[in-house]
């Protein structure tokens, strides 16, 4: 599967499975048996946006682009350029 397809497949399991609207993927590799990607999405939105608490995500997928593990692995607010750990 194509890395194009893979990065669109994960943020559309990613949404359905969590109810979050995915930002952007920061990061995708592929490995052995799969993919793993590393997603931001809106957790919470606030006024001025740039308070939205905005979370990371490990997401892996299989090699034909099955959503097969997720996790938060950070957060932040949108404005702030450091991570927490979830």
């Amino acid at each position: 599967m194509q890395m194009m397809k893979v990065i669109e497949e994960a943020k559309a399991q990613l949404a359905a499975a969590t109810n979050l609207q995915p930002l952007v993927v920061c990061g995708a590799d592929h490995q052995d048996h799969g993919w793993r990607l590393t997603v931001e999405m809106v957790e919470l939105e606030r006024i001025p946006p740039s308070q939205d608490v905005i979370g990371e995500y490990e997401v892996r997928l299989s090699e034909d682009g099955e959503l097969t593990e997720w996790r938060r692995t950070g957060l932040r607010r949108r404005d702030d350029t450091e991570w927490s750990v979830a």
